[in-house]
Formats: structure tokens, C-alpha cells, sequence
């Protein structure tokens, strides 16, 4: 038996410890192996339909015009990749740094086949709609939305964009 208890090592993790020798012993051999630092980031924009979202990847790339077309709405989930520095020359270690965009539409009939995508490990875009803007509003749907994720995805970082603030008139309603 092995007693990991009080034990002031940092490696392995103890959630590594937790699991016993042998994961210990696949944690250790994976360190030999070496590591590769990933330079992908995964980003999965959500929330209800028509709040943006697709718009927002359209501004992400550049797109002069990124407003979305009605008829050309997102079913399901679009997966799109983007470099993360866009301007800079390949001979630049960072140029293959790149963003994997996880459009979901936000329709209720999608959700199910969206759970496959809401992992751990990704960058949440909860995105909201200010022409709809009342406290209970956003109230609702962002508890609704976090509740959500943190099941899903426990522990994962939750960025809330307000989009179509310029088609808010009330200067109040704007702050």
C-alpha cells in the first residue's frame, strides 16, 4: 500500500494520487514523454437565437458588413477556425495560434445535439441580446445559461457579451 496522505509533492497532482499506482506510474510516463503546449483555444458561443452570435464570429474575422442575414441563420452548430494573430507574418512562433469558433444556434430543438461540444477546457461566449434588456430578462436567461454550463462544463471561463447595444435609443438602457 502507498500512503499519499500529508504528503507535500506537488507531482503527481492528488487527483492523479487519488487514482492509485498505476495512475501515478501513466501520469510519470506521460512526463517523460514530454509536452506539447496546445495553441488552440476552444470558444463556444451561446444563448437564445437571433442574439448575435453568428454576427460576433463575422466581427472576429474581419467581415466588413458582419451583421448575419435571417436567411442565413445558424442550424445546430458551426465549427469555423481562425488564426488568433491574423496580421502577423509566418516567421512569427505565434502565427499558428488559432481560435476553434463553436457557433451554436440558439434555438431550443438544437440543444441536444450541441451537449457533445460543452466541454471542459473551452472559452464560454454567453451572448445577450440588449433590445430585449429588463433586469428580469437578463436575470433569467443568464442564471439559465450558467446553471447550464456549470453542469456541463464545471470550472470553464464565462465571457458575457451585451451585443446590438446601437439599436438600444435609451441612454440609459445602454450603461
Amino acid at each position: 500500500t502507498l500512503y499519499l496522505d500529508d504528503n507535500p509533492l506537488q507531482d503527481p497532482p492528488l487527483e492523479v494520487a487519488n487514482r492509485g499506482f498505476d495512475a501515478i506510474k501513466n501520469y510519470f510516463e506521460e512526463l517523460e514523454k514530454g509536452s506539447r503546449t496546445s495553441k488552440l483555444l476552444k470558444v463556444v458561443l451561446v444563448g437564445d437565437a437571433e442574439a448575435g452570435k453568428t454576427s460576433l464570429v463575422n466581427a472576429l474575422e474581419g467581415s466588413p458588413n458582419p451583421r448575419q442575414a435571417e436567411a442565413a441563420r445558424t442550424v445546430h452548430v458551426e465549427i469555423k477556425s481562425m488564426p488568433l494573430y491574423p496580421d502577423m507574418s509566418e516567421s512569427v512562433s505565434n502565427a499558428d495560434f488559432a481560435l476553434n469558433v463553436y457557433d451554436c444556434g440558439g434555438q431550443v430543438g438544437y440543444l441536444a445535439g450541441q451537449l457533445p461540444f460543452l466541454t471542459d477546457l473551452a472559452l464560454y461566449v454567453l451572448v445577450l441580446d440588449a433590445t430585449k434588456a429588463t433586469d428580469h430578462f437578463f436575470e433569467e436567461k443568464v442564471e439559465r445559461f450558467l446553471v447550464f454550463l456549470y453542469a456541463r462544463a464545471p470550472g470553464s471561463v464565462i465571457l458575457l457579451v451585451v451585443s446590438k447595444v446601437d439599436q438600444v435609443s435609451d441612454a440609459e438602457s445602454r450603461s
